[in-house]
């Protein structure tokens, strides 16, 4: 987590939802529901953003032990594999 918020990869999603509710809440008259769903698609967006970069943050090295870990045949491994085997390491 250390070297995550040291990179700062999750600036631009953060910073992207900042402006992007800025600028929304910015307009008058706001309506609520609309203001409410526009906010909610840019939340998710950002979250996606931000959670794809968090996992393809890791070194090296660090995706070797998860392969091994997963206990996947080494000639089997797909980025697809890889993807659900850093999940699954996150949930232990």
């Amino acid at each position: 987590m250390h070297s995550y918020t040291v990179s700062q990869r999750f600036f631009g999603p953060v910073a992207g939802v900042i402006i992007a509710v800025l600028i929304l809440y910015s307009y008058k008259p706001n309506p609520v529901m609309s203001s409410y769903s526009a906010t909610a698609v840019f939340l998710f967006i950002a979250c996606a953003w931000l959670g794809l970069s968090f996992l393809n943050h890791e070194q090296a090295v660090q995706k070797q032990v998860v392969i091994v870990q997963s206990a996947v045949p080494a000639a089997t491994v797909s980025a697809v594999c890889l993807q659900w085997s850093c999940l699954r390491c996150c949930w232990m």
